[in-house]
């Protein structure tokens, strides 16, 4: 029987993804994993009459946002012969562009921080007096006084700060219609960095519903969303449950593949 190929693309992960190829090799998947853009490029380069290796699928689990112009570019090219992409060149765009991401989940009707794009100087009053300024470019977050923004990189990109008195971000994983979820740490109010599985999910009945309708709406097949005292704060298409003590749901990935 032919074997199921994936191209794994995470160059540069400072997150331990073996365990996810590790995952998909136990379960019969050849995995191609290139180490850096320069491997990438002359195994896959552009002409993609020139691969040797075709890959069924590619997943893409990391890119730093310094790489994301090539990528995109690279990923349509790859669509463009008929190979899938996950979770799709179109939502990897969408989902790294604060402006647009909110724009769209604010029309179909989710319950996201208020947000602002314009000059710094005219900010909003109604965001409040603290606001989480996002930059476009470098993706950094952090917090600021709405007041005190004096930017010459107009225009800027800023959403209103939710009231978060446990200092936690609830994060729910979806793969393919399952569902896992963890606690992590704000952090905009403390540098803690712990990781809290989540075992009893029948207190977020209307989360998980909501993860249910951003799969539907978007075509998302692995990916998660945090929310703080009820919005969704953050959609992230490439999802890191790279946990060896918890492999369920990357096994769940690979069985979706698998069942292609």
């Amino acid at each position: 029987m032919k074997k199921l190929k994936v191209l794994l693309i995470d160059i540069d992960n400072f997150l331990e993804t073996q365990i996810l190829k590790w995952v998909f090799l136990r379960k019969g998947i050849q995995v191609v994993r290139p180490d850096s853009q320069k491997e990438l490029l002359e195994n896959f380069p552009y002409d993609l009459r020139k691969w040797e290796f075709r890959p069924d699928f590619v997943l893409v689990t990391y890119y730093n946002f310094s790489q994301l112009t090539w990528l995109i570019s690279y990923l349509r090219n790859i669509e463009s012969i008929g190979i899938r992409v996950v979770n799709s060149t179109e939502n990897i765009e969408l989902f790294t562009d604060y402006l647009r991401r909110s724009q769209i989940l604010s029309q179909k009707g989710y319950q996201i921080p208020n947000f602002y794009h314009g000059c710094s100087s005219k900010i909003p009053e109604h965001l409040g007096k603290m606001v989480v300024c996002k930059t476009l470019k470098e993706h950094q977050t952090f917090l600021c006084p709405r007041t005190g923004i004096h930017s010459l990189n107009s225009p800027i990109f800023v959403e209103s700060c939710i009231a978060n008195p446990k200092k936690k971000i609830l994060t729910i994983y979806y793969v393919d219609g399952l569902i896992w979820a963890r606690w992590k740490e704000d952090a905009l109010q403390t540098k803690k960095r712990n990781r809290e599985l989540i075992t009893d999910l029948s207190g977020f009945a209307e989360e998980k519903k909501i993860v249910g309708k951003i799969a539907q709406d978007f075509g998302l097949v692995f990916f998660n969303v945090e929310f703080v005292e009820g919005y969704v704060i953050d959609v992230n298409t490439i999802a890191n449950l790279f946990y060896s003590q918890h492999l369920q749901p990357l096994e769940a990935l690979a069985d979706w593949f698998l069942n292609q």
